[in-house]
């Protein structure tokens, strides 16, 4: 799908980003290794709509990633990895929406809690400055707590992913708190 991409930065920032938080949560939301391979998909084409238009652009993304043909990956895959891109803004998965009521609970399940890390990775990089550069993740019984370093302020991006949280916060049952480390660079991913 190369060359259809109007942003690769932003989506290598949020596929990263996602993946920080996959990893760091993975206890929580109890993924593995295909699930994760799902997100990174999700998370590198989710905003491939935008090359149709801004509006609805989540759905346009479903119906391309499901259109083109993909040699490495099923077709069952490549629904899964589409529904992901298509839940990471606006409307949450709902057994309204035919394709996703299709699927096996499992299924159902792991798209909600990868969409959901996926929204909140793309709220983090809210302005497409790729400004967050390490994510520090601790929880407990009722909080998740990230803790961004930066090269620069993340108001934008701390309102960004706290405006997509709720999914994240529905799906592991805890609600979600976003600091800056305030004039630290942390290494980078």
């Amino acid at each position: 799908m190369v060359g259809f991409d109007p942003e690769p930065e932003h989506e290598q920032q949020v596929t990263r980003l996602a993946l920080i938080l996959f990893d760091g949560l993975q206890p929580l939301h109890g993924m593995g290794t295909r699930e994760r391979t799902l997100l990174e998909a999700a998370a590198l084409v989710h905003d491939i709509g935008m090359s149709v238009s801004d509006r609805k652009h989540h759905k346009q993304s479903y119906e391309l990633i499901t259109a083109h043909r993909f040699l490495m990956w099923l077709p069952d895959e490549v629904n899964l990895f589409a529904l992901i891109a298509r839940y990471h803004r606006k409307a949450e998965p709902s057994l309204e929406h035919r394709e996703y009521a299709a699927l096996p609970e499992r299924d159902r399940a792991m798209v909600r809690k990868a969409a959901a890390i996926l929204r909140v990775a793309d709220g983090l990089d809210r302005a497409h400055l790729s400004t967050v550069q390490h994510v520090d993740i601790s929880y407990n019984s009722t909080t998740i707590c990230l803790k961004l370093h930066t090269y620069r302020d993340c108001a934008t991006e701390i309102w960004g992913a706290e405006r997509k949280a709720a999914l994240l916060e529905s799906v592991l049952a805890r609600r979600l708190n976003i600091l800056p480390v305030n004039g630290t660079v942390a290494r980078t991913v």
